[in-house]
């Protein structure tokens, strides 16, 4: 009797120690699974950082070369436009020491009324196709305002109000941050472009 109490006791001890080890690996299984998942969360995030760091160096070194661009054809246009105001005077003095008033000086003043008048009928044209859901149209014009560089704070104030309506729709993102590139508003710029990389993913 007593050798089959000291049996049973004996059974219940390796019972327990067998359950005190498989819980112990069950803890060690655990925390090994939790230590991998958090390494590869802090992988995921590492990851999605340096995509984020890569795509706003990107952003920015294009805003550098294309304020670049821009300072260098802005320098180029005011070289031209100087030029011609040389020419346009020297026109008119020779015109003038001639004394031939029957022969109107002429200026490029009412091709750049036209022009302005143009720029004009081209934005409302943006605003009432945008008024009328048709956004690849009116986004088409205001691209080509932006790319000539005329009514640009009309341009940015009508796609900000875009972008309410028009939420996730990339290219409104991209054309306002063409805008703002093409006003020299940088910061802007990466902002609306950083917005539209977002949109991408």
């Amino acid at each position: 009797m007593k050798q089959r109490h000291e049996q049973k006791l004996h059974l219940e001890a390796e019972e327990q120690a067998r359950l005190v080890e498989l819980s112990r690996k069950q803890a060690e299984e655990k925390a090994r699974l939790e230590a991998e998942a958090r390494e590869r969360q802090e992988l995921e995030e590492r990851i999605q950082k340096e995509a984020r760091e890569k795509v706003r160096r990107e952003l920015e070194e294009r805003l550098r070369k294309e304020a670049e661009e821009r300072a260098r054809q802005e320098f180029d246009a005011q070289e031209k436009t100087k030029k011609e105001v040389e020419q346009s005077a020297h026109i008119e003095r020779n015109l003038a020491n001639k004394l031939v008033p029957s022969q109107p000086f002429v200026t490029s003043i009412p091709a750049r009324v036209l022009a302005q008048d143009k720029d004009a009928e081209q934005l409302a044209d943006a605003q009432r196709a945008l008024e009328r859901g048709q956004l690849e149209i009116s986004i088409q014009i205001y691209g080509r305002l932006i790319k000539k560089g005329r009514l640009l704070d009309e341009v940015i104030h009508d796609l900000r109000e875009a972008t309410y309506r028009y939420t996730v729709d990339i290219i409104v993102w991209q054309t306002l941050g063409d805008a703002y590139n093409r006003a020299n508003k940088l910061q802007d710029a990466l902002d609306a472009y950083t917005k539209a990389e977002e949109l991408r993913r």
